[in-house]
């Protein structure tokens, strides 16, 4: 059926050309195959009536590169150049003809012409008579001249590498050798020599491998397996090439440029197969249907869809991101399906996106989902907001189900709802398990309750592996996923952000909240550079480490100078937000700010951070594989990671024996204070730290909280003293029991007593309130001056304050359970050690660096606390036991 047909193959071997020459010749519709079926794809054959034309047409006649070496092989004008060919083909009168499938080759003549064109040539063309190689000599270039030729090669070597490129026996002349041979040198950066008669020309022995290297090369681009010229890739795109060759890193030799052929095949195969993202924007309508899209925009859309893009630097089409035309139709998808969920109502919503998943293994209970689901869109007037939590519960947590949800038990179910990702989603998966309870017949009895928003009470901190392994991950640049994490971040703000908002959690004990409202920055004025020369810093690696400094010390100032206050209670409380970054988290989170900022500016947004930074989902599509390796079904969130923070604080307090762990604590959630000084928010976070049951470790924990601050001195002071800190709890345990008759539980019954007499000094509290504000202010003044001493070291009695000689109990040695006690003295007189110790240290330390390191630990740590502390108690409480003016001068 087809047999006056050539195939493609066949016609490459007929016309001795390439398949990409034949492809380009059918592209201009210079050669018209037809196309059959060949099993799903097409099979392109060709007529042998126009193939066997164009053959034969070659056959009979000779194109000009054929021409040039028979001229070049004729002695009566064998140094012709190729334009003085051309010159004389063009004047001699006979029949040119085109090579159709060659727009380069335009002057084939007939054989049977030749004679007649050679006998013109030698009538008209006067030969040139060389004598000397000066005419080669570029004006103003440097002449090396040699008298000995020892050491060097001459002509007949470099005439051997002429004939050995261009196949030239018996006409390679000397004017034609030294042509060649200073471009060579040139090419090579060889030295090259001449004689004082300009008659001959040498090169060094020494250079002769660097000389013969251009051969090399010139062997292996001229091959047209391997290589394409320049003409033969611009006849290919049909334009010039100059940014393909570049992109490619073409190779020079002589005029041409050779392209390595796998690559621009490549090339070739981007440019029919794909479109930009300007065109997509244009092909879908995204602009009238969707909003504007900018090029991030989709690019999140293509990373979402697991979609290849080609950004610019990648490709030599400009400065577009590119996507091949296969996958349009599954992004086109994408946005009908996005246009749909748009306009539909939440119900439609819901069933839109749910419909390609089946639980086929749970039946009964998908049936009651769908009655659930109904139900409660009929009873929310409101019904978007409970689209994400249903859909989250059937596509995950019906997933997971081994059975019936009515077959299972109280704990199984228990367990369950530990799983599932939101407190939205818990809500509605608690009303679901009532709705069952209430509607069928269920194994389990429980009625659940799962209250909206964070409750703190519940949250669990993270284990310490987890914290360190999930902080390895953010911090270490050392780690083989540092290079993927930041050219994430620099190529797309939402993970940027993501790298941020975790980041941040290892430095504050900040809210969500506040984290959102993480101020912007002007990178002009802390690194005089805008956000373009900022991004293209970092990925030169550039950023330094004094440049994140920089960054961080700018947020801190920016914090402190206008006294940002937490967004949960700002209205509430005047405690401000606390930072103070250690100076090994300080290269990555500097960059990631500045990094962030960068980014904002570019995009046109207002904040720093957004919702999208806190996500499970953004998570695992940053920190892939081992975030999940660290925190498996469930993810990293704020409440737990600042419970695990604030429990390090603490502990490290424990440790080190500073014994303002909760003071601490509550400074750097920004927890407002009571009268006592104690901020009762705090204890939430620190619950977990304190459930031994030792009751030494209890007693200790309640004393850093602040309940009765007496008690590290009564009992280390007077019992082990400074040395006590430092033994483990076992060793406090036998000391306490070999220096007083008390046993560990008698203390608790102490702390017991204790707390019991908060309410009664409250009482005496009220009753001084009502004393006349002279005396008041008496009583107040004796105290803050330390006027009113108990019958214990470091601590104030009410009682005295108004007369020294009463005591409400005067046979005991000392005031512990007394309601007239004043515990609160014993945090400044504490912290007055301390701050005291490091003034001192600063004063006698050896080494600047050391100097330095008390002084960062002085501004950073300390000094914000003791402003704490002028705000709770007053500047004059204050500084009738921390000398403030001395501090001033000091520092």
């Amino acid at each position: 059926m087809y047999e006056n047909y050539y195939s493609i193959d066949e016609v490459c071997a007929k016309l001795k050309i390439t398949f990409k020459t034949v492809e380009a010749a059918v592209e201009k519709q210079i050669l018209h195959p037809i196309l059959i079926p060949f099993g799903s794809k097409t099979r392109k054959l060709f007529p042998y009536e126009e193939i066997d034309a164009i053959s034969n047409l070659l056959e009979q006649t000779y194109g000009i590169k054929e021409l040039f070496k028979l001229a070049q092989q004729d002695d009566r004008f064998s140094d012709i150049t190729l334009n003085t060919l051309r010159n004389f083909i063009d004047r001699y009168p006979i029949p040119k003809f085109v090579n159709p499938i060659d727009s380069w080759d335009i002057r084939r003549i007939l054989r049977s012409d030749l004679r007649g064109l050679f006998d013109y040539i030698d009538q008209k063309y006067r030969r040139r008579k060389y004598d000397s190689i000066k005419q080669w000599i570029k004006p103003g270039a440097e002449i090396k001249f040699i008298s000995d030729v020892n050491g060097y090669l001459n002509f007949d070597f470099l005439r051997d590498c002429y004939i050995n490129k261009y196949h030239a026996k018996g006409f390679s002349s000397f004017q034609d050798v030294a042509r060649h041979t200073i471009y060579v040198a040139e090419y090579q950066n060889v030295d090259w020599f001449t004689n004082e008669k300009f008659d001959d020309i040498y090169i060094k022995c020494s250079d002769e491998n660097k000389f013969l290297e251009f051969y090399e090369l010139w062997d292996r681009v001229n091959n047209p397996e391997e290589y394409y010229t320049n003409k033969e890739v611009a006849q290919m795109f049909g334009r010039r090439v100059d940014t393909i060759a570049k992109f490619v890193n073409a190779i020079r030799v002589g005029k041409l440029l050779y392209l390595e052929k796998s690559k621009v095949d490549y090339i070739y195969k981007l440019e029919k197969e794909t479109i930009t993202l300007n065109e997509l924007v244009e092909q879908l309508n995204l602009k009238t249907d969707h909003g504007d899209w900018s090029d991030k925009k989709i690019i999140r859309v293509l990373e979402k869809l697991g979609v290849e893009y080609i950004p610019p630097g990648k490709h030599p089409f400009g400065h577009a991101n590119i996507i091949f035309q296969k996958d349009v139709p599954k992004i086109k998808k994408h946005f009908e399906n996005e246009l749909t969920l748009k306009t539909s109502s939440p119900y439609k919503k819901y069933k839109f996106l749910i419909q390609n998943i089946k639980h086929s293994h749970v039946p009964r209970t998908i049936e009651a989902y769908e009655d659930f689901v109904v139900e409660r869109f009929n009873a929310v007037t409101n019904g978007i907001v409970l689209v994400n939590a249903l859909v989250s519960i059937y596509t995950e947590t019906f997933g997971t189900l081994k059975k019936e949800i009515f077959d299972y038990d109280n704990n199984e179910l228990m367990n369950l709802l530990d799983t599932v990702d939101t407190n939205t989603a818990k809500d509605e998966m608690s009303r679901f398990l009532n709705f069952c309870n209430r509607t069928l017949s269920t194994r389990y009895t429980n009625q659940f309750k799962i209250h909206k928003g964070t409750n703190e009470e519940e949250v669990q901190p993270y284990s310490i592996e987890q914290w360190l392994d999930f902080g390895f991950l953010v911090f270490n640049i050392h780690h083989e996923h540092y290079p993927i994490y930041l050219e994430k971040a620099l190529n797309v703000r939402g993970y940027a952000m993501t790298w941020l908002y975790c980041s941040l959690h290892y430095v504050v004990g900040w809210r969500h909240s506040d984290l959102l409202a993480l101020p912007s920055l002007s990178l002009e004025t802390v690194l005089s550079m805008n956000e373009y020369e900022l991004i293209q810093s970092i990925r030169e690696g550039k950023f330094s480490k004094e440049m994140a400094q920089l960054i961080i010390n700018e947020m801190m100032r920016i914090v402190k100078a206008f006294q940002r206050k937490p967004q949960k209670t700002k209205r509430k409380s005047n405690q401000p937000l606390k930072v103070v970054v250690e100076d090994s988290y300080v290269p990555v989170i500097g960059m990631l700010i500045a990094l962030c900022e960068a980014h904002r500016r570019i995009e046109k947004k207002k904040t720093l951070l957004t919702e999208r930074a806190g996500r499970k989902n953004s998570h695992i599509n940053f920190f892939s594989e081992p975030y999940r390796e660290i925190f498996g079904e469930g993810h990293f969130m704020n409440s737990r990671a600042v419970k695990t923070y604030l429990n390090i604080v603490q502990t490290t307090s424990q440790d080190q024996g500073w014994g303002m762990g909760y003071y601490l604590a509550s400074i750097i959630r920004s927890h407002k204070p009571d009268k006592r000084g104690i901020a009762s928010t705090t204890q939430v976070y620190l619950e977990h730290i304190n459930k031994s049951n030792d009751v030494d470790r209890i007693t200790f924990a309640l004393c850093e909280r602040g309940t009765f601050g007496f008690l590290p001195y009564l009992m280390l002071k007077l019992i082990g003293g400074e040395l006590f800190v430092k033994k483990d709890m076992l060793e406090q345990n036998e000391q306490i029991s070999e220096l007083l008759p008390i046993k560990p539980y008698m203390l608790e019954w102490l702390v017991k007593g204790v707390v019991d007499n908060q309410s009664r000094v409250a009482a005496v509290i009220k009753e001084l309130l009502v004393t006349p504000k002279e005396a008041m202010m008496e009583m107040l003044r004796k105290i803050s001056l330390g006027e009113a001493p108990s019958k214990m070291e470091h601590s104030q009695c009410l009682l005295k304050s108004v007369d020294r000689s009463k005591c409400i109990y005067p046979t005991r040695t000392d005031c512990v359970g007394c309601e007239y006690l004043i515990p609160e003295m014993y945090f400044l007189l504490q912290f007055r050690d301390l701050i005291s110790q490091v003034l001192t240290n600063i004063e006698t330390a050896v080494f600047e660096f050391d100097r330095q390191r008390f002084s960062y630990a002085l501004l950073n740590a300390y000094l914000p606390i003791l402003q704490e502390a002028v705000n709770l108690f007053g500047r004059e409480r204050v500084s009738a036991f921390i000398n403030l003016v001395e501090i001033k001068i000091k520092f």
